[in-house]
């Protein structure tokens, strides 16, 4: 309701920014608006283009699926065949008319691997594998369990297409084409309409432009200080480092944290791709950026984030404005920013959610040990991709409050499993893999939002 009236609101307006203009008779005005409207036009048109393309590559997409649709169900009468083949030679296995070939078990277990092993590898559009890799080799999967798998797979997917099609989400994607159209031309100007919008989410279309507005925004008096050339130099910097012989401990620890910065994307899983080069460039001339911080494990997750969305230079300084939201000593070598959040972070759990932090000291887990890489990484490595980008849309507009209000609404999630856990290493294995408590980026958000509202936070808006 709050963006279906808001919309109406700049539908309004709209409307009276068009009657004032028909009033207007100043030529340098009129000149004014027609340089507004050109460059409105240009922008329009551009992103016409941008959208032909992409319904281009989701039409290619869905003939790619129709395609592999077909050729699965083929398989699938196939392997139906072969399975009562199976299950009429157990029945009446004296009967040399219905005996089964020789290997034909064995064939259909390795066809079922295959499958698998196939299915892993599928990825979505940022390059995020559609199955964990773990299961890639699960050549003993029950395939009871793999039929469930795949027909609640089968749910998600019509539930994803239904939401897509809903009411609410197309007044979401109104709601952001509007105060797209409307910001062209301009810089990103931060205010409460913006505010709301980010705090939904932003569209996967809008989300590199919207995060380099925010990155410029955010480094406005040091873009302008520094000057364009600032990430070449930077690189030329350790180029120079390395052709000297100077040995870098910051440099050796990135080139061994490369290949494991998402594990979980296609894109950054082979050192010899595109991403990994980019990546190992941003980290390399941030390294020289920031003398005193260099390198801090989580940074590498932090960049990598950025690549999937902005050019190698802009994520450069997207990093640079992550890190300067959060406060000092947050990435030093002895983390004392962080470890001093996570003091902060105890003293509001003791506040906000008392039974967990009771049930916590009983057991004498420390929730830093947690808690802790939530904060470096903005929850990168505990939860999806799908619900860990929104959080990062919050914090770049909100700063490193985000942080303690996301992880409190995670933890009021993870309360009851964490309340019924009676042991040590059910409690870790509840706080290790949050995920399974938070379904997705809507239902977190609610939670935090009540969680403001229920104890009157004073920063809520």
């Amino acid at each position: 309701m709050e963006l279906e009236s808001q919309s109406a609101q700049r539908c309004e307006e709209a409307e009276r920014a068009v009657f004032e203009e028909q009033n207007v008779h100043d030529v340098n005005e009129l000149r004014d608006l027609v340089e507004g409207y050109r460059a409105q036009n240009e922008f329009l048109n551009k992103e016409i283009v941008l959208l032909h393309k992409m319904v281009r590559s989701v039409e290619e997409r869905e003939r790619k699926w129709q395609k592999h649709f077909a050729e699965v169900e083929g398989c699938y009468y196939q392997m139906k065949s072969r399975y009562l083949m199976v299950l009429n030679h157990f029945k009446s296995p004296e009967k040399p008319s219905i005996m089964m070939e020789k290997g034909m078990l064995q064939q259909l277990m390795a066809e079922v691997c295959r499958t698998a092993r196939s299915s892993a590898e599928e990825t979505d559009a940022l390059g995020f594998y559609l199955k964990e890799r773990t299961m890639q080799d699960n050549s003993s999967g029950d395939l009871l369990d793999m039929a469930a798998e795949c027909a609640d797979k089968g749910t998600r997917t019509l539930e994803a297409a239904k939401l897509v099609q809903s009411k609410e989400n197309m007044i979401w994607l109104q709601s952001w084409d509007s105060f797209i159209v409307n910001w062209v031309g301009r810089p990103l100007v931060g205010s409460q309409d913006l505010k709301n919008l980010i705090r939904t989410g932003i569209p996967e279309a809008y989300r590199g432009r919207i995060w380099k507005g925010l990155v410029q925004l955010l480094l406005k008096e040091k873009l302008s200080e520094l000057g364009n050339g600032y990430y070449s130099s930077m690189l030329r910097k350790t180029l120079h480092q390395q052709e000297s012989g100077v040995y870098d401990l910051s440099i050796k620890q990135i080139d061994l944290d490369l290949v494991r910065t998402l594990p979980a994307n296609r894109m950054f899983a082979d050192p010899d791709s595109e991403k990994v080069k980019q990546l190992r460039r941003v980290l390399y001339a941030y390294r020289n950026h920031d003398r005193v911080i260099g390198y801090c494990q989580g940074l590498n997750r932090i960049a990598a984030v950025a690549l999937l969305y902005l050019e190698e230079e802009d994520a450069f300084w997207f990093l640079i404005a992550f890190t300067e939201l959060q406060p000092a000593d947050y990435y030093a070598s002895n983390l004392i920013g962080a470890v001093a959040d996570q003091k902060v972070l105890r003293d509001l759990v003791a506040e906000k959610l008392p039974r967990l932090a009771g049930h916590l000291r009983q057991f004498e887990v420390d929730l830093s040990l947690f808690a802790l890489s939530w904060f470096l990484t903005c929850c990168v490595d505990v939860l999806p991709h799908e619900i860990y980008l929104p959080i990062f849309d919050v914090f770049l507009y909100e700063g490193n409050k985000t942080l303690f209000r996301f992880t409190l609404a995670i933890l009021k999630l993870c309360e009851s499993a964490v309340l019924q856990s009676k042991s040590v290493s059910t409690i870790h294995a509840c706080l290790s893999r949050p995920r399974q408590y938070v379904p997705d980026y809507k239902s977190l958000a609610q939670v935090r939002f009540i969680l403001a509202r229920l104890h009157f936070w004073c920063d809520i808006d």
